[in-house]
């Protein structure tokens, strides 16, 4: 789990914490921050294809 982010941040030690409370599977997307709140969001959601 140290890979994450290098071992730095918040991330790690969340992750420690929920899987020593439930010990859930947890899956984690990390997208580019836009420029603003919109285009943040744009990155999370991404498109929709036909």
């Amino acid at each position: 789990m140290n890979a994450i982010q290098g071992g730095k941040g918040t991330l790690p030690r969340a992750l420690d914490q929920i899987l020593d409370q439930i010990g859930a599977v947890v899956v984690v997307v990390r997208v580019a921050e836009g420029e603003n709140d919109a285009e943040t969001l744009a990155n999370i959601l991404g498109g929709v294809d036909p």
